[in-house]
């Protein structure tokens, strides 16, 4: 039926990359299409049944791959499950200065006023990710899984604080 392709692999040797926190995009996109191109379910439309149900499954697992290689948060949280680390969501982080700055971060969402605050809150909040992507990696690299959770931790207020403010601002700007 199907190539020798082994797809119960991990992401990255799904797509033939370094099982890393730096991905280059353009070569997980490119082999991204590749592999759909081989393995889309439209290709095995005229197949035998259990054919089209395993080239559903490669399909959607394609897609997952790929929906969390490209997502650094998500890059971030598999590299570590594959270190058999698991992130615990009642878990905070526990330092009192980051509480201090998302709180400081929550009223600056609030207070928001035009279209260029938002644009400076937004590129505000960009380079923080940017700052614990790299703090991330930094950990991860030295096999430090515990701060590397700590940065993953991080990522997920910056994640869910960018979230936020998608809303508020189409909010905003479309009334």
């Amino acid at each position: 039926m199907m190539s020798a392709t082994d797809f119960s692999t991990n992401y990255f040797a799904l797509f033939e990359l370094p099982e890393q926190f730096a991905v280059d995009s353009a070569l997980l996109k490119s082999r991204y299409r590749q592999l759909q191109r081989d393995y889309h379910p439209d290709r095995f439309a005229s197949a035998n049944s259990p054919d089209r149900r395993a080239a559903e499954q490669i399909s959607g697992r394609i897609n997952q791959a790929y929906a969390t290689l490209s997502s650094p948060l998500l890059r971030a949280e598999y590299l570590l499950s594959l270190q058999g680390v698991q992130r615990d969501d009642a878990e905070t982080v526990k330092d009192p200065e980051f509480l201090m700055q998302q709180m400081a971060l929550r009223e600056a969402l609030d207070d928001l006023a035009s279209e260029t605050e938002f644009e400076n809150f937004s590129r505000t909040i960009q380079q923080l990710y940017s700052q614990e992507s790299n703090c991330f990696q930094q950990a991860f690299e030295r096999a430090d899984y515990q701060a590397a959770m700590t940065c993953v931790s991080r990522l997920h207020f910056f994640d869910k604080l960018s979230n936020e403010l998608d809303v508020l601002q189409a909010r905003f700007f479309l009334d």
